[in-house]
């Protein structure tokens, strides 16, 4: 099972959710489960699982089942449910773990939708997939679902469409009455809003529940305007699993704090009033908006906006003159194909916004000038538009960038030369059409990761890195193309301590004017050598590289029989016969028996 999500989980807070369930530890006859789960990686600024081209192996990999939402700074989770009779479905890998155990009526519908109860718990989480042997048993849980946010002493509204997980987890519905769900949900069938809703919203015990959950909602007129301001009362957050209206409109007044349109496909219009407001946060999902709102200035207090999977088809930063909180805007799978330029150019207005996402678009033609108000830009993600040119005229100063990401375009060429990001610290060039390392990268003396990996590289050369002083990670990976790796001119990468040329062509990697005094790990698995390169004899700090895939002689391993049985040159797993190996093999040292070419 993956769960995908975003939020921070720590091993105290696992343990305090946990502990609510342990009491059913004796399941008086049920299935009891134990559930242990684990953090993987981060997965940053990216929309969904996929599978990166040279497969590392630390992160298994799910195709996405559902075109859903952005989770910036994602955390990738994996579960094991240990059933005493059935033994484990998926193994975990290391990470920070938590253990809790649940009973459950049924072995495979409950034990996901236990896993999913104490995964909500953490809060934030979107997707559960389960899998059991070959098939993929998939319970789809929206955000709003399981939405943690115990910002007041009063409970979280949510008005969304229950999603029955297992008759043993749901309880059936009573009319009238708060059925509590899992992760502390107060779940109703209906709530007439036009007759005794408010009544029945007054009715839920204080300080119990963190989510209201509605599965029909009944209003006078419209789910907006008055409806919000009466909800207010109750509720810090309102989310909506799907909203029906062209118009959502915010009062003056309101005392929200954050507004969630998870699937509002007739939305066109946003109408902000006038007057004061507490809202923060404001996220919109497949619309149809074709505009930023021209009143998104009536919210001075907002700092998270996202329109995503709408129409959008331009905008200029000019539509956030009036929120000067505004810290991340998400306008992601758009049909962003211009962004015009602003007037604040020349001025000394500058906006507050420190993260962008304005990935899956139809950007072409960049001029970044566009984004020269954007002084506080911490991190830009680019990711597959259709970019073949990024430039600009004159200097953007983005003193405060760590992260530009422009992956997955058309890119053949990039001169930096227009930028000062004195911090930049990654550097995202993959699955471009690049050939060469851009030139002036010295510019950046920050720089610790480059990735260059799925480009049309024929040969590295590593020259054009001199003069990084901070550089610790580089990858090239997935350049099929690439049959070398050398340096035209002498270069010293002093904080290098990661190399990855894996799934190329490579047939030689020529060391001469290489210094990388504090190169840990090289990996070139996946290519062609027929010889191993003299890594360990010149670079005297590397601990361990890695030649797993290669074509290599089998009097060749056999030769450096202490190198691979001290874990410093490493050929991947060993093979349990010489029939697992279809070109010959070689018995380092029983059991260690490797694949090679005899």
């Amino acid at each position: 099972m993956a769960v995908w999500g975003d939020g921070e989980l720590s091993q105290a807070r696992g343990r305090t959710q946990c502990d609510r369930f342990e009491h059913h530890a004796a399941c008086d006859g049920q299935h009891r489960f134990v559930v242990v789960l684990e953090r993987d990686v981060v997965v940053e600024h990216t929309d969904r699982l996929q599978k990166p081209a040279h497969g590392h192996d630390g992160l298994r990999q799910f195709a996405p089942f559902d075109d859903h939402h952005r989770v910036p700074g994602a955390f990738v989770y994996r579960t094991q449910v240990i059933h005493p009779a059935g033994g484990a479905i998926l193994s975990p890998i290391n990470g920070t773990s938590m253990l809790c155990t649940l009973c459950a009526a049924s072995p495979l519908h409950s034990g996901a939708a236990a896993i999913a109860a104490i995964a909500a718990s953490y809060g934030g989480i979107l997707h559960f997939l389960a899998e059991f042997g070959a098939a993929y048993a998939c319970l789809l849980y929206d955000y709003f679902h399981l939405f943690v946010a115990p910002t007041k002493l009063k409970p979280v509204l949510v008005l969304l469409l229950a999603l029955a997980v297992s008759s043993t987890v749901v309880p059936a519905f009573v009319n009238g009455q708060c059925v509590p769900g899992m992760a502390m949900t107060c779940m109703l069938k209906n709530l007439n809003m036009v007759t005794d809703g408010l009544a029945v919203l007054r009715s839920i015990p204080p300080n119990t529940y963190y989510t209201i959950q509605v599965e029909k909602l009944s209003v006078q007129s419209t789910p907006s305007g008055a409806f919000l301001t009466r909800v207010a009362e109750f509720t810090d957050v309102v989310g909506f699993d799907s909203y029906h209206d062209p118009t959502l409109q915010l009062p003056a007044g309101l005392t929200l704090s954050a507004i969630y349109l998870y699937a509002a496909r007739p939305l066109r219009e946003v109408v902000i009033g006038a007057g004061e407001m507490n809202l923060t946060e404001l996220s919109i999902y497949r619309c149809a908006l074709e505009s930023i709102p021209a009143t998104i200035g009536n919210l001075p207090l907002l700092e998270q906006l996202t329109i995503s999977e709408c129409a959008l088809k331009s905008f200029s930063f000019d539509a956030f003159r009036g929120n000067l909180q505004l810290r991340t805007v998400d306008l992601s799978r758009n049909a962003i194909q211009t962004i015009l330029p602003s007037n604040f150019i020349g001025t000394q207005v500058m906006l507050a916004i420190e993260t962008l996402y304005l990935s899956y678009n139809l950007l072409q033609n960049l001029n970044m000038i566009a984004f020269d108000p954007l002084a506080n830009l911490n991190m830009i993600d680019l990711q597959y538009n259709s970019l073949t040119k990024v430039s600009a005229d004159r200097t953007v100063n983005w003193p405060a960038l760590e992260m530009l990401d422009v992956g997955n375009n058309r890119l053949a060429a990039l001169d930096l030369q227009w930028l000062s990001a004195p911090n930049l610290k990654r550097l995202i060039l993959s699955n471009n059409l690049f050939q060469a390392i851009p030139p002036r990268l010295r510019r950046f003396p920050s720089l610790q990761l480059i990735g260059l990996g799925e480009n049309n590289f024929t040969g590295i050369d590593l020259a054009p890195l001199n003069g990084l002083p901070m550089l610790n990670s580089l990858d090239f990976s997935a350049n099929p193309g690439c049959r070398y790796v050398r340096s035209s001119r002498p270069i010293k990468l002093p904080m290098l301590t990661t190399l990855y040329v894996e799934y190329c062509a490579l047939v030689r990697f020529n060391t001469s004017g290489i210094n990388l005094p504090t190169i840990s790990f090289i990996s070139l698995a996946h290519n062609n050598f027929s010889t191993v390169p003299p890594l360990g004899q010149v670079f005297q700090s590397l601990d361990s590289f890695s030649m797993a895939d290669n074509p290599l002689p089998c009097s060749v391993l056999k030769a450096r029989t202490e190198m691979l049985l001290s874990g410093k040159m490493i050929m991947g797993p060993p093979q349990l016969s010489p029939n697992d190996c279809p070109y010959g093999s070689v018995m380092i040292k029983d059991p260690l028996l490797l694949c090679c070419k005899a």
